[in-house]
Order: structure tokens, then sequence, then C-alpha cells
């Protein structure tokens, strides 16, 4: 840095109105730690220690500047949750080998880890009691002096330096005691934090329903917050009784045998408490079950919010009145006469003894709050993890004799489960062989996937896995950042290898299409991308890595035909030529080019012969061809294809959350959950409290001050610069403060979006073995949260030192002149989307009772569009009309409550079948199981536990098909007249295809459907087919004058229908007899 820069630095040291600690040695030392943005307070000497004068740097440039997140110091390296994690985890290994209770374990490696700072904080908190017992000793001196009865010439100079001396080192103590517990407080809050996001990425899929995401983040939150507030009472627990002792002392000396019948209240009154701390912890614990299903429910949808929140404080706030009443009235009893000398000691002495009895309370349901949330968190960190002792995976070498070997008995999810997810599994991949995994529904062909890369945790047999493993899962995990940044995944840019990526990913249109390419920052979950788009960047995520052993889990059902021909064609079967492919798909045109397939039904694993083997020798494989088109079979003659895709952009909204879809999109999911869980417990718990302080001490400052200027009018020309003096202190830290609370909150959500982001994408995490660099990432987030927290809550340390001082100036003054009067008494007071344009000119009418087909390439518009009519989006320009009436003068209530949608992706929520079909008990058990029959579910909901079979958070224990069938099903009890499919059969086979086809056919035939899909059986049975591309409508007619025309648009799709179909050239005759073409529109 350049010398003019620590000068600066220097300068800015003579700020603080009371301290300066340029002149120490130490002050070259943060000279240097400032430049390199290191907190000063990591080689603060003692009085800059103690003056909070190391945060005047900071300060003066929030005075000169609006503060950003690079102008907030790091943290001390002790004080970062890398060295506070690590030091718990050392302390943690150590207690559990010689403790075998959970809780005694943990807190033990905490008081292990934080001894040291207790005893000095308490040493601190020590020296305050004693120092503020001083004060009704002072007043005592100061009543004999009025009363003329000096000791010594200047006593009364003498005692008001005395004074204001003894209360400086009172605020000094105090400041030092609660600037502390808060530094442990953020230390404890730091490493519980880094544990939790260490335990939720190995966390096993059992102790997952045990523990939903939304629980999860409470613990982060609002737990490990609340035992981070902890410390700052920690040390009133016994500093209360010794106040209370001390003050119960000087009144005796006052007052005589009168001090005990109070003796009795303050007993009878802590006594009184315990029954109450019983009452209310029990309330507590409901709390925080309230907040977690209110979390939960958020979570899931932010939609269906119900949270019912208790909290039951009962405050002994007139103890200290009985405690008063009962000293004057048990005066008059053994006749003590009551003097002004001892009446004003005693009144003076009783505000030690108030403020102790009145935080008892206080105290007692912080330390509640803090054992609930302790047993909480220690119950998740003692939650059973993944185990992976099965899994051998050999990374050495450049050749292996097979890629994945499975031979094993069973493989279950549940260990007490009677059925398990696979049974007599035998696979042997060998290097380089392409294997296709294909079934119907509830086949359990992810589950497969999920053992091989070791999400499965009781597996009695063994599975060996040679090589490194890339991942892609059927529901497309996408972080927040950029593009480049989720393709990179942490690896290093090779600039020629990340084009080539690019290019086979089919990626290179798209990237041109974004305003910044592949710089654009996508939100949480990839909202701002369609489906195809967030598949294809996941493929991409995968090839970049360039492993051995690639998983793909139904990619290419999320893309239209002509790029799934193509990602097929130069991804698969080109850049993975070498490598080992097991993908799961229900597009049978693909699984020809296999080297072999497996055909598995209810867990098993029926066959693994090539394709020509299986259509001669396997019945259900023929049946799973067949089913692909026999609806159609007549249709399919013309001899020509229509385009479609996917990608519907549809989030569940109730009439709570009536913010823009651009809201959600440029929102992350975390920052809302923050709002929710600890701000919201702030506002539950704290807000009123906090508010009713602020004002009872805004009254007693006036009173205070105006009795002090009636009483003795000189003290005016010490109140009013004091007072100036406070206003200027208060702009000069205001400036900084509302920032650093700001960038609070911000980091605050950062670490809580994390958190969320990680707990969904953790399957994929750990595929790709990226755990440390995630935990990395997320121990950063927690040092810049904690930065930002530590340096705020130093500021108002510092502010609150300066402001006790001025009042000891004050105090001391009003002593002085209030002595030299004939009578008086001193008190003392503290003052403690819209989106970017995607439509342009659409007009076209929808029948009522048609079914409405909607192709489009990725990015055409289609999602737009099905959102215009949702209303999650609302049209700049021109109207929607739905019976006459403009949908943008109708209530959003209104609309959404005659639509009903079956999306592209299912969503299902944690309960019980019959809560995720009617949470409203709208119909009758019958009518459900009717509808079950319906979509060919009653079966598998009767082997489990009827209508209350479980559904985890996001229905994961239930196959993406089943959940798609469970959408159906919820659609059918609905009975609207407009019904949204939203490429709702994209993830299923086509036997489930056709069944949901035919339902919709019969129960929704006098509706109008309006289907955005890419299967031709699909298209082909719509009445009109609208084709869009580039937010334009590029064709509106019936299916087969569109093909027979051969328009440019349909002559494009044609071309690129025939492109898909030149894969299965080699086909057996009776493949050829039976099965009609396969087209899926470009």
């Amino acid at each position: 840095m350049d010398s003019w820069k620590a000068a600066e630095y220097k300068k800015q040291s003579f700020t603080s109105p009371f301290l300066d600690c340029s002149s120490f040695p130490v002050f070259n030392m943060a000279v240097a730690l400032f430049i390199h943005n290191i907190t000063p307070f990591a080689e603060a000497g003692f009085l800059s220690e103690v003056s909070f004068s190391w945060l005047n740097p900071l300060l003066k440039k929030g005075k000169e500047k609006t503060l950003e997140n690079e102008d907030i110091p790091e943290l001390r390296p002790e004080d970062k949750a890398e060295s506070c994690y690590s030091l718990f985890k050392e302390q943690f290994i150590e207690h559990r080998e010689n403790i075998l209770c959970g809780q005694s374990s943990v807190l033990s490696s905490i008081l292990c880890c934080q001894r040291k700072a207790i005893l000095i904080s308490g040493f601190f908190a020590l020296f305050k009691v004693v120092t503020l017992s001083t004060g009704p000793l002072f007043l005592y001196a100061f009543i004999n002096l009025a009363k003329c009865k000096e000791v010594f010439r200047y006593e009364g100079y003498a005692l008001t330096a005395g004074l204001f001396v003894v209360k400086y080192i009172e605020s000094l103590a105090e400041r030092q005691w609660l600037f502390r517990t808060r530094l442990i407080g953020h230390q404890i809050q730091s490493m519980l934090t880094a544990a939790i996001y260490k335990k939720q990425l190995h966390l096993s899929n059992m102790a997952k329903d045990t523990h939903s995401p939304g629980e999860i983040m409470n613990y982060v939150t609002v737990d490990a917050y609340k035992i981070g507030e902890f410390p700052y009472w920690f040390h009133q627990i016994w500093t209360t009784g010794l106040q209370v002792c001390i003050g119960l002392v000087i009144i005796y000396c006052a007052v005589g045998l009168a001090t005990v019948p109070a003796l009795v209240v303050v007993v009878l009154s802590m006594l009184g408490n315990s029954p109450m701390a019983k009452l209310q912890r029990r309330h507590l614990t409901q709390l925080m079950i309230a907040q977690d299903k209110l979390l939960k429910a958020i979570t899931e949808a932010l939609s269906n919010m119900k949270a019912l929140k208790g909290y039951y404080m009962v405050l002994f706030w007139s103890t200290p009145i009985i405690v008063s009443a009962v000293i004057f009235w048990a005066s008059y009893l053994p006749n003590i006469t009551l003097t002004t000398l001892n009446t004003f000691t005693f009144i003076a002495t009783l505000s030690i003894v108030q403020e102790p009895i009145r935080s008892i309370p206080d105290i007692i349901a912080v330390s509640i709050e803090a054992k609930v949330s302790f047993s909480r968190i220690v119950k998740f960190l003692e939650a059973p993890e993944l185990q992976n002792r099965p899994i051998q995976q050999h990374c050495e070498g450049s050749e292996f004799e097979h890629s994945v070997l499975i031979n094993s008995k069973t493989i279950s999810w549940d260990c007490d489960s009677v059925n398990p997810s696979l049974e007599d599994i035998f696979l042997l991949v060998k290097p380089g062989e392409k294997v296709a995994s294909c079934g119907d529904v509830g086949s359990r062909k992810s589950t497969l996937l999920a053992a091989i890369i070791g999400e499965v945790p009781h597996i009695d047999g063994n599975v060996e896995v040679q090589g490194k493993i890339a991942y892609v899962s059927q529901s497309a995990w996408i972080q927040t950042g950029t593009i480049q940044q989720n393709i990179l995944f942490g690896s290093t840019m090779v600039q020629y290898k990340y084009q080539e990526v690019l290019k086979k990913c089919c990626l290179v249109k798209d990237l041109d299409m974004l305003p910044f390419g592949d710089q654009t920052v996508i939100g949480e979950r990839g909202i701002n991308l369609s489906g195809g788009q967030k598949q294809r960047v996941q493929l991409a995520r995968a090839f970049y890595r360039e492993a051995d052993i690639y998983l793909l889990d139904d990619p290419f059902s999320a893309v239209h035909a002509h790029t799934a021909t193509i990602l097929f064609s130069e991804y698969v079967m080109e850049a993975l030529v070498k490598k080992t492919v097991l993908l799961v798909t229900h597009q049978v045109d693909f699984l020809s080019a296999f080297d072999s397939i497996l055909l598995m039904s209810k867990g098993r694993i029926l066959k693994q012969p090539t394709y020509n083997q299986l259509v001669d020798c396997s019945q259900e494989f023929r049946d799973l061809v067949h089913a692909h088109g026999e609806d159609v079979k007549h249709k399919m003659k013309a001899g020509h294809g229509l385009k479609a895709s996917k990608s519907i952009f549809y989030v569940f909204m109730t009439s709570i959350f009536r913010a823009p879809m651009s809201f959600y999109d440029s929102t992350p999911l975390g920052r809302i959950l923050s709002r929710v869980s600890s701000d919201l417990s702030v506002v539950d718990l704290l807000l009123s409290v906090k508010l009713s302080t602020a004002l009872s001490t805004t009254m007693t400052i006036y009173f205070s001050l105006g009795i002090l200027a009636t009483l003795a009018r000189p003290i005016l020309f010490i109140i009013i610069p004091m007072v100036c003096i406070t206003i200027r202190l208060q702009k000069f830290y205001f400036a900084s403060a509302k920032e650093l609370i700001r960038i609070h909150g911000t980091t605050k959500s950062s670490v809580a979006s994390y958190l969320s982001e990680s707990i969904a994408g953790v399957m994929t995490i750990r595929a790709f073995g990226e755990e440390d660099r995630f935990f990395s990432e997320g121990l950063r987030l927690i040092d810049k949260k904690g930065s930002s927290f530590f340096h705020s809550f130093s500021a108002n340390e510092w502010l609150i030192q300066r402001l006790e001082i001025l009042c000891a100036i004050i105090l001391s003054s009003s002593a002085l002149a209030l002595s030299l009067l004939s009578f008086g008494a001193s008190e003392s007071g503290e003052i403690s989307t819209k989106y970017s344009t995607s439509l342009q000119g659409i007009s076209c009418t929808f029948e009522g009772g048609h079914k409405i087909g909607i192709v489009g390439r990725t990015g055409s518009g289609k999602s737009t569009l099905i959102s215009a009519f949702f209303r999650l989006v609302d049209p700049t320009e021109g109207a929607i009309l739905i019976d006459g009436l403009n949908l943008s003068t109708i209530g959003v209530h209104d609309v959404r409550s005659h639509l009903s949608i079956i999306p592209q992706d299912p969503t299902l929520f944690g309960g019980s079948i019959r809560y995720n079909l009617d949470p409203l008990s709208e119909q009758s058990d019958h009518e459900i199981w009717e509808v079950l029959e319906k979509c060919q579910l009653r079966d598998v909901v009767q082997k489990k536990e009827g209508l209350n079979s479980f559904v985890t958070q996001d229905g994961s224990n239930w196959s993406m098909g089943q959940r798609q069938l469970l959408c159906l099903g919820r659609a059918l009890l609905k009975r609207r007249k407009i019904l949204v499919l939203d490429e709702a059969t994209a993830s299923i086979d086509n036997a489930t295809d056709s069944i949901i086809q035919k339902t919709i056919r019969k129960e929704f035939s006098d509706c109008t459907v309006i289907s955005v899909a890419h299967r031709i059986p699909t298209v082909m049975d719509c009445t009109m087919v609208l084709a869009l591309s580039d937010g334009k409508v590029m064709e509106y007619d019936i299916p087969m004058r569109l093909i027979n025309e051969e328009v440019h648009y349909s002559d494009n799709l044609y071309k690129n229908t025939g492109q898909l179909l030149e894969i299965s050239t080699n086909r057996t005759k009776l493949c050829r007899e039976t099965t009609p073409r396969f087209f899926i529109f470009a």
C-alpha cells in the first residue's frame, strides 16, 4: 500500500472524542492490519481495546461514504468460522469418548473452547457490579456534605472527581463484559452454523425425513442465533444474586431489620418463577415446532402458509415495587427512624436491587430458549449420517476391469422396510460401455443410480465403482451465480475445452440470446432458465468434469426432439465415446444405439441384453414400445411430425404472496426463508419488548434532565453542551451503524440462501465429491456475516460507552451542584417477471372445450404465455380474455381459482396422500380412492398405509412418475373448466403417458385443455396447435393441416424429426410393424 493510505489511517484514528491510541506502538501494526482489510481489533492495545477507538477509522469511513461489503474488515483468525469449527471438532471428539450423553459432550466442548474468554468477561462483570454498588455510598457522602458535615475542605470536589472516575470505570467494565460475551456468542454461533452445514452434507436419507429443509434452516437462523445470544446473559445468572445481596446489605445498614421482609419477598419471587419457567419452556418448545412448520410450509411452495404461534411469559415486574413497599411498611413496626440520610440512601440502593430482580424473568426466558434450541441442534448433530462403506471407489490408474459392479441381494432406503427398493441386483458395466435403463413408473431406475453413487444407505451385498463419477439428476439443480460458474463447478477454466462443452450441449445459441452470455447471473434453482436450458447446463457441468462414469437420470425428457437428437448423437455417442454411460430414459428411439439395456420392473433387473435381443424375447419390452403410439397409430401415418418443447414456468401462489413473479426470480429463496425464520422470530418475541424499553428509556431521560434542571439550574450549563455532543456522536454513529446492519442482513440472507441451495443439491454435490469445496464456501459466507455482525455490535458498544461517559459527567456535576443546596437527592439514569419482453404481438383464440397444443423451441415464449394465463406476469400491452372477461381486471385469486395445472415438476407437500390430494378436506375418502383408481395408483397406495401414506417434503420418497400421477389426481378432484398441462408426461414412460392421456380425454372432455408437450401422441391428439418462436406466433392450425401444407415452420419440424429417426434405422421387422415412428417436435 502507498504511504499516504497509512497516513490517512493515522489521521482517522484521532477522531475519537475521548481516547486516542495513535501514540502507542501497536498503532503501526493496526495500520498494517487495516490496509490488509483485517480488523484493527486483532492487534489493538489495551487502551484502544477498552475504549473501542480501534473502530474510529471504520466509523469515519462510514461518515464519508456509504459502506459496502468490501469496506468491512475481516475477522481475526481466531474468530473465523474455520478456526472455531476446528477447535470445536477437536474438543468434541475428545469429550465424546469420555461422555456418553450427546448434549453433555457438545456443551463440554463449547465450554472448553470458550473457558478463557468466559473467565475474562466474568472478571469485567464482577468489576461492574462492585463499581455499581458504590453509588449509594457516594450519595451518602454527598448528603452528609450538604448537611455541612464536611470532613476536609475540598471534599465536594474530591467526591465529584471520585464519582466520575468510578462511573467511568463502571462503564468500561460493563462495555467490555457485554462486548466480550457478544464475541463469545458470535464464535459459538459460527461453530454451530458450520457444524450444521457440515452435517447436512452427510445426512442420511432416513435422517432427512426427520429433519426437513425448513427445520435445518431454523437450526441455523433461529436456534444457533439464540444459543449465540445466551453468553450475553450468562454472567447475569450469578451477578444478579451478587448484586441483590450487596444491595440488601447496604439497605440493612440504612434501615436495619426492615430489610428482612424485603428479603422474604425476593426469595418468594424467585421461587414463584420456577413454575412459570416450566410453563414457559413448554410454550417455547411449542413455538419452535410452530416455527418449523411455518418455515416448512413456505419452503415447500411459499403457499398454504398457516402458522399458529404461541408465547407465554409472566414477568414479575411487580416484585421491586412490593420490595419497596414492604421495607417502608416494616420501617414503622420496629420504630425505625426514617431520616433524610437513610431514606435517600435506601432509595438509591433500591435501584441496585430492582434491576437484577426485573432481569430474573428475562434470564429465565433466555436460558430456556437457549436450552430448547441447544437440544434441537444436538439432536440434529447426532442424526445418522450417510454410510458409504459398501461403496468402493478406485480411481488410480487409467484402466479398470469394470466401471460398475453390483452384486446385492437387497438395496433399501430404510433398514426397517419390509419391501426393499431393489432386489437381486447383479449389474456389470465394463469401461466404455453404454447402458440404458428403462421401465415403467416406480421400477426404481433412479434408485439404482443412487445406489451407485452411494446415496442408498442399506445394501446387502457389494457395490464397486472404479473411476470418477459425474451425475446428472432428473430434477435439474442449478446454483445461484453465472452460467459459467455452474458449468465449471469449481474446476479451472480451460477455454478450448469450455467452448467444446458449450457446443456439445447445444448452449451456444441460448447464450447468444442472453444479455450477458455465459456471464448472465441466474437465480436460485435456475429460475431464470427454462427446464431444457437447466438440464443442458447440468449436462455441460458433467461433461466439463471429465469423469470416467456418467450417470444420466432421464435428462432428455426436458428438451425437444431436435436438441435431444443432437445431444444424444454428439454428447453421448461422440463426446463420451470412450466413457462409461448409464442412462435412464423413457425414449425408446435411442435404445438401439446402446450396448445393453436394463429392463427394470418393481425393483428388479429383468434382463440386460442388447436391444435386438429384448425386442425378440421380452414381452415387457414389447408392451413398453407398443404403448408408445397405440392410441394415435392412425394419425401418425401422415408421415410428418410437429415440433414441441417444454419448460413452463409455474409457481403455486396464494393470496398471501401477491408479488409479481419477477420478485421471486430475483430474490433467492434463502432470503425469504431468512425473513420468515430469524427475522419473524425477532418480531414475534423481541419487537414489543424493545419498543417498550426504548419508550421507557426515552421518558426516563427527559424526566431526569427536567428534574435536574429544576433542582439545580447551574447544571444547565453542563447539560446543554452534553446534549449537543450526544447529538453529534449519534449522527457520527448512525451513518455507519445503519449500513453495518444492512450489510449484516444481506450476508445473513446469503448464508440462508447457500444453505437452502446446498440442501436441495446435496445429492449432486456428493456425487461430484465437492463437499469440501462447498463447506469452505459456506465458512466464507459465515465469516462475511460474522464480520458485519462483529463490527455492528462493536459500534453499538462504542456509542453506549461514550454516552455513559457523558452521563457520568452530568451526574458528577449534578452531585456537586446539589451538594451545595440545603437539601436534595441525586438519581442516576442510564441511557441504555416484470420479465424481459418475451411475447410479441400474439393474437389467437382458444375455443371452449378444445384441446390446444403449444410447441416451440426453448426460449420461444411458452413459459411466459402460460404464466400470463395465471397472471404470474401481466401483459404490458393488449389483454387476455376468458369468456369475454379481461384477466387484468379480475383478482389474481379469482383467476387462479378457475384454472388447474399439472406442472412439469410435480409438487408434493410433506404430509399424507390425502393431504396432498385434498389439503382442505373438501372431498370424501370414496372420491379420493376413485381418483387414485383413475390414476393407476390405488394398488400402490393400498400397499402402504392407504390415504395416510407418508409423503416427505417435496415427495422424494415417491418416484417422479408417481408424483406426476398424484398431481393428475389433484387436478381431477378440482374439476376446473380450464386445465393446463405443462409437459406433465415428460418424465414418465409411454405406457403411463397413454393412461394419462386417456384419463384426460375422458374426464376433461368438456373442458378447455392447454397442453405444452413434445410427444407426438400428445400433440396429434390436440384440436389446435400453436407454434411459437422467439415470442411470436409462427403457426396456429389443426395438426393435420400443418403437416399437409408443409409450411416453413412445420417443414423444419419434419426435418428435425427425421434426424431423430435416423438413429434407429436398423430395427427389427417386428418393431417396424408394431411401432409407429416416434416424433418429438423440434
